[in-house]
């Protein structure tokens, strides 16, 4: 069994597919939400969202609705929960990737492959 076939597999790559559409889908709703109930620009919107979600919460825009604020509420516990974990998940599939990659070059290399 050729080993490098395996890395090959798309095993890293759907976990890559999936956070990039959970994260996107977060900031699309987010996005969405902040701009109807806020009136914010898309961009403001984009950017509060983008901010909350990394937790980095630089202050300078925050709710002023009732709405808004109990939808950030749930927004930021489920939103940041799944950027966590999907993003945990990706790279621990990459570091299994690069373990799998290693292990094939080192078998490899014991069997006088280069």
């Amino acid at each position: 069994m050729d080993l490098r076939k395996a890395d090959e597999s798309p095993q890293f790559a759907k976990p890559v597919l999936a956070t990039g559409t959970t994260i996107s889908l977060f900031l699309a709703l987010g996005t969405i939400v902040y701009h109807l109930l806020e009136h914010w620009s898309w961009v403001d919107s984009l950017y509060f969202t983008t901010y909350s979600l990394t937790t980095v919460g630089y202050g300078d825009l925050t709710p002023t609705t009732t709405a808004a604020k109990l939808f950030t509420v749930g927004f930021l516990l489920c939103g940041v929960a799944a950027v966590v974990t999907s993003l945990g998940v990706t790279g621990s599939r990459y570091l299994e990737f690069k373990e799998r990659r290693l292990a094939s070059r080192l078998v490899n290399h014991s069997h006088g492959t280069p």
